[in-house]
């Protein structure tokens, strides 16, 4: 076909157009004109209205942050070191602030403790003393290790004899000691007190499981926020805890570092200082200690303890050593029983006939009562025997010998037929100024007491001595037609131990009741080693007779409670006429009572009880 203008005019449009012209009239005309096809277009993808993420920045690299370390083992309670509370009473609170006073009554020479609740009466001066010092130490509680070195060494040493001098080093280096173990290793994976427990060779009768038990109970730990009362992870400096906790205000005044801290570390203190002394053994090991020193203790030469050694032994050190005093004590116990069955100063002080398996009974160990000659050595006797009762029992009696040769000192021992000890108790001589509070309490409510009142006067400024005072006493009852005042005085009971110092087991304790309900004392020491309650008028009876007693009252729950926790804690000193009131329920338990036995002494709790036939 001929290519004429026109042709190529339609040729051109077609080819200018071919981009808006669909293919399916564009594909028709060009082979109508017999021009060249072009090949299929390539379809363009459809485009998506949605948006194309965008790829998110790396995440920051962490810190390197060292490994943790293994946890602790379950029976362990901290790691070393850590925070502790400081030697400083904390609150500041002063007698004066809270209130208590020590005053002399009068009329009577007794003593009043004053404070802010109830006024409280006391026989004896330092017994007043003591009281108030509670109470201004229990609105200043110190729980350092550093004040429970103090009170353990206080009731360990304060008993004790110190004819040679050792017993202000060995306070000295208890106090440096007992801190620096209780701070660093009790209670931690590398304690080694556990670690004598484990071998065998610990100052005390403990497992590796009991010993870490009392290492736990004894730490109290919380998070220092929960004392200052902040809930911030940190406290800026010299920020001031919550307002109004008292507590926590004392604490960062005597503690400032404290606020600079993480408030979730944790403050470590001292909970139970009783545990730490008896439980863990810790006055049993002064005691054994100041034996060590002592050359007439009649210990080996290899066990002993030069003083100028201390500074050199640390407290783990000094328990492995008594350790090794338990086993020879144990191996002396063996060689000297059966020569101790027949000693001379030995006597019989209460036998028990009836239901009595072991063969039970007190002795007293003591010189002859007759002043004639001996074909012994009254001496060397009494100071075997007293050994044989210390080596056998663990604590420290062997070294009494002179106050039991001149007096000063009674020692009574719980003994089985085979001769074994099973408790130890020692008595004192009372106090003579004794005499003259119970003269005057015998004088009250008579016709000569106002008497008695005017004729006091004229010495209230210038009491004198006890001897002045019961001369004194005796020159007005004379005046008045009445017996003189004694001087008779009945001996106090000053210790109960079981073994290694401990309270005595269950099994023996019926007869530990017995020996103090039925003898005639004046104070009784370590009554919480006795599980006896003290009633008002003097007599002594166990928690079962005093619920045995209340139960016989028509009371509330309450109100039963309240009197309970009275008589356990003899709260009656300052409020006779309330015990007055409750006596009535209290009528008929005898002073003394038998013990007897359930078929025989058990393994777990004892089937030993006493038996009170004088009931009404």
């Amino acid at each position: 076909m001929a290519r004429t203008p026109v042709r190529r005019l339609i040729e051109k449009g077609i080819e200018a157009g071919a981009d808006y012209i669909p293919d399916a009239f564009e594909v028709p005309l060009r082979k109508a004109f017999n021009m060249d096809v072009p090949k299929p277009k390539a379809t363009k993808p459809k485009t998506s209205l949605a948006v194309t993420p965008k790829a998110l920045p790396a995440p920051p690299k962490p810190l390197a942050l060292p490994a943790p370390g293994p946890g602790l083992p379950p029976f362990a309670v901290k790691t070393k070191g850590g925070q502790w509370f400081a030697d400083k009473s904390i609150g500041g609170r002063k007698a004066s602030d809270l209130g208590v006073k020590v005053a002399q009554l009068p009329d009577d020479g007794r003593w009043v403790v004053l404070n802010d609740r109830t006024p409280i009466i006391f026989a004896r001066e330092d017994e007043a003393r003591a009281k108030a010092q509670s109470l201004v130490d229990e609105a200043n509680p110190n729980r350092s290790p550093e004040n429970a070195a103090r009170r353990i060494a206080d009731n360990s040493l304060r008993l004790a004899r110190d004819a040679s001098g050792p017993l202000s080093q060995l306070q000295d280096w208890f106090l440096r000691a007992a801190p620096r173990y209780i701070k660093n290793e009790m209670g931690t994976p590398d304690d080694p007190m556990r670690a004598l427990a484990e071998r065998g060779a610990l100052h005390v009768e403990m497992s590796p499981e009991e010993w870490s038990d009392t290492a736990s109970s004894v730490i109290s730990r919380r998070p220092i926020g929960t004392y200052l009362g902040i809930d911030q992870l940190y406290a800026p400096e010299g920020a001031d805890p919550r307002a109004g906790y008292d507590f926590g205000a004392s604490l960062a005044v005597n503690m400032p570092w404290l606020k600079k801290a993480p408030v979730t570390d944790e403050l470590y203190g001292i909970s139970d200082t009783y545990a730490l002394q008896d439980k863990m053994g810790m006055g049993h090991l002064l005691d054994e200690m100041r034996n060590a020193m002592d050359p007439r203790s009649g210990l080996p030469s290899d066990l002993a303890v030069r003083p100028e050694s201390l500074g050199r032994m640390g407290l783990a050190q000094a328990a492995e050593r008594v350790g090794l005093i338990n086993q020879f004590r144990a191996k002396e116990m063996e060689r000297a029983a059966l020569s101790n069955l027949d000693s001379p100063v030995t006597h019989v002080f209460k036998d028990y006939a009836d239901d009595n398996p072991m063969g039970l009974k007190w002795v007293e160990m003591a010189p002859p009562k007759t002043d004639g000659p001996t074909n012994y050595d009254v001496e060397e006797e009494l100071r075997k025997a007293l050994d044989y009762e210390g080596n056998t029992m663990g604590h420290c009696v062997g070294g009494y010998c002179p106050d039991v040769m001149e007096g000063r000192s009674r020692i009574f021992s719980l003994r089985d037929a085979k001769g074994q000890p099973h408790v130890t108790i020692e008595t004192r001589p009372g106090r003579q100024d004794r005499a003259y509070s119970d003269a005057i309490a015998q004088l009250r409510g008579t016709e000569h007491w106002p008497v008695w009142l005017e004729h006091q006067n004229t010495r209230r400024d210038n009491p004198g001595s006890t001897q002045d005072l019961i001369d004194y006493m005796n020159q007005f009852r004379q005046s008045q037609g009445l017996e003189p005042v004694g001087m008779d005085i009945p001996n106090d009971i000053v210790q109960i131990k079981g073994k290694q110092n401990r309270a005595p087991k269950d099994d023996y304790l019926p007869f530990v009741q017995d020996f103090v309900k039925s003898g005639q004392w004046g104070n009784v020491g370590d009554l919480g080693n006795t599980g006896l309650v003290k009633l008002p008028d003097g007599r002594y009876i166990t928690p079962a007779q005093v619920e045995e007693a209340l139960s016989s009252a028509n009371w509330n729950d309450d109100t039963r409670q309240h009197v309970r926790d009275r008589i356990v804690g003899n709260d009656f000193n300052n409020s006779p006429e309330i015990w007055d009131d409750l006596s009535q329920y209290f009528e008929g338990f005898a002073v003394g009572g038998r013990v007897s036995a359930d078929r025989c002494f058990s393994k777990g709790k004892s089937a030993v009880y006493a038996v009170n036939k004088s009931r009404k």
